[in-house]
């Protein structure tokens, strides 16, 4: 078994080195460079250029945007537990209107500024079918996100936002012509 390396550096030699190798079915992307599109673009269609059969693995991603638009085969993210731990719970909300249709709703915790990003449960315009969400999903109720297990009852529900965003986001590559790997 050959090891999977990952790329730091997109504009460097990393990139062509691996590929010119031959060696490897897979390559990492892992930087601060991943955090911006225009960079993850640049080093995913250096790699695809170079190899289409390379599968790209993201470390540190989770952007529907971004993953709908890359074929990206497979990445990692930490958000479902940090958001969950901040008092943050993401829902996709059927009645949004944007392609990414992920509303952030505070529920609280340890945040304690309410940006303008964020829906506070109480006030959050489409409670009622949150509501019915998190009572069909996983029997909770507001109370549940509020009291014992708070923060491990929200990393649940985000956990499930995250293994549904995997289809959503498949399903919009589909539509696009962006190849599943």
């Amino acid at each position: 078994m050959v090891p999977i390396p990952v790329v730091h550096n997109f504009y460097n030699f990393e990139i062509d080195y691996y590929v010119r190798s031959r060696k490897y079915d897979w390559l990492a992307l892992g930087s601060k460079q991943s955090s911006n599109f225009r960079h993850l673009k640049h080093a995913v269609d250096r790699i695809k250029k170079g190899n289409p059969a390379i599968k790209i693995h993201w470390f540190g991603g989770s952007t529907h945007d971004w993953l709908i638009q890359l074929p990206i085969a497979s990445c990692d993210t930490t958000s479902w537990a940090k958001s969950g731990a901040y008092g943050i719970i993401k829902y996709w909300n059927p009645r949004n209107e944007e392609l990414d249709k992920t509303d952030y709703i505070y529920v609280g915790g340890r945040s304690s500024i309410l940006d303008s990003s964020l829906h506070h449960f109480v006030t959050y315009p489409f409670r009622k079918d949150l509501e019915e969400y998190l009572q069909v999903n996983f029997r909770f109720t507001y109370q549940d996100l509020c009291g014992y297990d708070d923060k491990f009852n929200m990393q649940l529900v985000n956990m499930k936002y995250y293994t549904d965003m995997e289809k959503r986001i498949n399903d919009e590559r589909l539509r696009r012509g962006i190849p599943l790997e």
